[in-house]
Protein backbone atom coordinates (compact mmCIF):
# COMPACT_ATOMS: atom_id res chain seq x y z
CA UNK A 1 0.00 0.00 0.00
CA UNK A 2 1.37 3.37 -0.96
CA UNK A 3 1.24 6.39 1.31
CA UNK A 4 -1.11 8.25 -1.07
CA UNK A 5 -3.62 5.39 -0.75
CA UNK A 6 -3.46 5.61 3.04
CA UNK A 7 -4.56 9.25 2.92
CA UNK A 8 -7.35 8.48 0.44
CA UNK A 9 -8.66 5.67 2.66
CA UNK A 10 -8.46 7.85 5.78
CA UNK A 11 -10.46 10.55 4.03
CA UNK A 12 -13.08 8.04 2.89
CA UNK A 13 -13.27 6.33 6.30
CA UNK A 14 -14.71 9.54 7.74
CA UNK A 15 -17.62 9.23 5.28
CA UNK A 16 -18.36 5.69 6.44
CA UNK A 17 -17.21 2.13 5.96
CA UNK A 18 -18.53 -1.34 6.75
CA UNK A 19 -17.08 -3.62 9.41
CA UNK A 20 -18.37 -7.15 8.87
CA UNK A 21 -17.72 -10.13 11.11
CA UNK A 22 -18.95 -13.70 11.14
CA UNK A 23 -18.81 -16.00 14.09
CA UNK A 24 -20.43 -19.38 13.55
CA UNK A 25 -23.95 -18.84 12.26
CA UNK A 26 -24.06 -15.17 13.28
CA UNK A 27 -22.95 -12.54 10.77
CA UNK A 28 -23.18 -8.81 11.29
CA UNK A 29 -22.10 -5.66 9.55
CA UNK A 30 -21.96 -2.24 11.12
CA UNK A 31 -21.12 1.20 9.86
CA UNK A 32 -17.94 2.75 11.12
CA UNK A 33 -17.02 6.37 10.65
CA UNK A 34 -13.99 6.43 12.87
CA UNK A 35 -10.67 4.71 12.92
CA UNK A 36 -7.19 5.19 11.64
CA UNK A 37 -5.32 3.88 8.65
CA UNK A 38 -1.59 4.33 8.66
CA UNK A 39 1.83 2.80 8.37
CA UNK A 40 3.65 1.13 11.29
CA UNK A 41 7.07 -0.44 10.81
CA UNK A 42 6.58 -0.15 7.06
CA UNK A 43 3.30 -2.11 7.09
CA UNK A 44 -0.24 -0.82 6.52
CA UNK A 45 -2.33 -0.86 9.72
CA UNK A 46 -6.06 -0.30 10.28
CA UNK A 47 -7.35 0.48 13.78
CA UNK A 48 -11.10 0.52 14.38
CA UNK A 49 -12.61 1.05 17.83
CA UNK A 50 -15.85 -0.84 18.54
CA UNK A 51 -17.98 -0.11 21.60
CA UNK A 52 -18.44 -2.86 24.18
CA UNK A 53 -22.23 -2.56 23.81
CA UNK A 54 -22.22 -3.55 20.12
CA UNK A 55 -23.06 -7.07 18.95
CA UNK A 56 -20.07 -6.73 16.65
CA UNK A 57 -17.80 -6.37 19.68
CA UNK A 58 -19.04 -9.68 21.07
CA UNK A 59 -18.54 -11.37 17.69
CA UNK A 60 -15.02 -9.96 17.28
CA UNK A 61 -13.93 -11.41 20.61
CA UNK A 62 -13.89 -14.97 19.28
CA UNK A 63 -13.95 -14.57 15.48
CA UNK A 64 -10.90 -15.57 13.48
CA UNK A 65 -11.27 -12.74 10.98
CA UNK A 66 -13.28 -9.72 9.95
CA UNK A 67 -13.59 -7.51 6.89
CA UNK A 68 -13.56 -3.75 6.49
CA UNK A 69 -14.95 -2.42 3.23
CA UNK A 70 -14.45 1.25 2.42
CA UNK A 71 -16.78 2.46 -0.35
CA UNK A 72 -15.20 4.98 -2.68
CA UNK A 73 -16.36 8.33 -4.00
CA UNK A 74 -19.25 8.72 -1.55
CA UNK A 75 -21.07 5.62 -2.80
CA UNK A 76 -23.39 3.35 -0.78
CA UNK A 77 -24.71 6.15 1.44
CA UNK A 78 -28.12 4.48 1.80
CA UNK A 79 -26.55 1.16 2.74
CA UNK A 80 -24.20 2.81 5.24
CA UNK A 81 -27.15 4.61 6.85
CA UNK A 82 -29.11 1.37 7.13
CA UNK A 83 -26.24 -0.65 8.61
CA UNK A 84 -25.50 2.16 11.04
CA UNK A 85 -29.06 2.58 12.29
CA UNK A 86 -30.13 -1.05 12.79
CA UNK A 87 -28.89 -3.72 15.16
CA UNK A 88 -28.60 -7.35 14.18
CA UNK A 89 -30.52 -7.95 17.42
CA UNK A 90 -33.50 -6.42 15.60
CA UNK A 91 -33.01 -7.17 11.89
CA UNK A 92 -30.99 -9.39 9.55
CA UNK A 93 -28.98 -6.83 7.63
CA UNK A 94 -28.26 -9.26 4.84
Amino acid sequence: MKLKHVQELNDQLGQGAFLTVRNGDVINTMTIGWGSIGIMWGKPVLMVPVRYSRVTYELLQTADEFTVMVPTNGTMKKELAFAGSKSCREVDKF
